[in-house]
């Protein structure tokens, strides 16, 4: 009767582990990412393709969520070649680092970016996958950036796998791959222009390997 009893309780502390554990993972599937996601043309309460270029910075500093203060000219974006990008700190609503981003682009596309003088994420693949749903397509960019096709929603977003999961050709990707940056097109321009970086297409088979060059 005592170990039944013993072994009750056991169990009983197993299964609440178990519960505590699955409900951790429920919540960081269901967590927002670190910055919030564009929309057909819009962001962050804003639409940039409907206003002055440089009327974007004033509208920056008023944005939710944006840090006072610390909006600013960061000069040429090397990493995209876009002129005039503009640095800010973004601080999520929940308990989570502040992001460092760069804001670029032109009438026909916007790029929202990791300020590349940070090492952390703008969003993880997971937070994405479970906002946007599987992506239309996958394109590597010949070196170390796939990009998820949503063309419906005027995005494609880089993400950046670990280096120690590519192998020759090939790529597993994983929730926890850091997005490193938002393409958003202007709606009005036709579909399939300015979605660049892309060398081939290959189909959203989930969380798996990828070989990039015989899909």
């Amino acid at each position: 009767m005592q170990r039944i009893i013993v072994g009750g309780v056991a169990g009983g502390v197993i299964a609440l582990a178990l519960l505590i554990g699955g409900a951790r993972w429920i919540g960081q599937q269901a967590a927002p990412g670190v910055v919030p996601l564009p929309d057909n043309g819009c962001w962050l309460d804003m639409c940039p393709f409907q206003m002055p270029v440089d009327a974007i910075p004033g509208v920056l500093m008023a944005a939710p969520g944006v840090v006072p203060g610390s909006v600013e000219s960061a000069g040429n974006d090397y990493a995209t070649g876009y002129p005039q990008a503009t640095a800010y700190t973004y601080q999520p609503p929940r308990a989570a680092p502040r992001a460092l981003v760069l804001l670029s682009g032109d009438r026909e596309q916007l790029v929202i970016e990791r300020d590349w003088r940070s090492s952390a994420a703008i969003m993880h693949l997971g937070d994405l996958i479970a906002a946007f749903g599987p992506p239309d397509s996958l394109n590597w960019d010949g070196v170390n950036t796939l990009f998820l096709q949503y063309e419906g929603r005027q995005v494609s977003a880089g993400v950046y796998p670990n280096y120690l999961r590519f192998v020759y050709h090939a790529v597993q990707l994983t929730p926890g791959d850091f997005v490193v940056l938002f393409l958003v097109r202007n709606p009005d321009i036709p579909p399939g222009s300015g979605m660049v970086y892309s060398r081939a297409s290959l189909p959203w088979r989930g969380f798996t390997w990828y070989h990039l060059l015989d899909d």
